[in-house]
């Protein structure tokens, strides 16, 4: 965390709560700069506990949630650990104060960035070379959420070359919720 809010403070940027979930291996911090917030939620590391969650590919129905459909289990459990956390309790705080809170990740962080937006009720999500997260029915009710709250929805940025964005296999029943900015 010392590093954290030095680096962050170097950019402006005030560290308003952070995890790091020993047992799912999550790991995500709120951080707010202008009168915005960022729940930010860091990709895969050189870590067992996320090798396991990109690996745990079984689809799981979503409940108790605004959005239907079947996502990656593991991308799914991470993204419970958040939620299940103070950083939810720090962002809700924040939204009913009237700031922003905006969902961004790369990676494995994007795809759990995205799962956490409906719960929060984001407004918008930026994921950085993210996964495929769900199947069909997860990716038209969540576009179908975005456009009923009239909320900016996900920016979804992939580098050409990357395989990452290209996984799990559409063979397999997972798509992408929005079209790819390339750079």
């Amino acid at each position: 965390r010392d590093e954290l809010e030095e680096q962050a403070g170097q950019q402006g940027f005030e560290v308003l709560d952070v995890l790091a979930d020993p047992v799912t291996g999550a790991n995500a911090c709120i951080l707010k700069a202008d009168g915005v917030a960022f729940l930010a939620v860091r990709g895969t590391e050189k870590d067992y506990r996320d090798i396991l969650t990109d690996l745990d590919l079984k689809k799981t129905s979503l409940t108790e949630t605004p959005v239907s459909g079947r996502v990656h289990r593991g991308f799914l459990r991470q993204a419970r650990a958040v939620l299940s956390s103070g950083l939810a309790d720090t962002a809700q705080s924040l939204r009913f104060a009237g700031v922003p809170v905006i969902g961004c990740g790369h990676s494995l962080g994007g795809a759990v960035a995205l799962l956490i937006a409906s719960d929060l009720n984001l407004p918008s999500v930026y994921s950085f070379g993210a996964p495929r997260v769900g199947d069909r029915t997860f990716v038209d009710h969540l576009d179908a959420w975005w456009k009923a709250r009239g909320t900016a929805g996900h920016f979804r940025f992939v580098r050409a070359a990357d395989i990452v964005p290209h996984l799990p296999l559409l063979g397999l029943g997972f798509r992408h919720d929005c079209p790819a900015m390339y750079f």
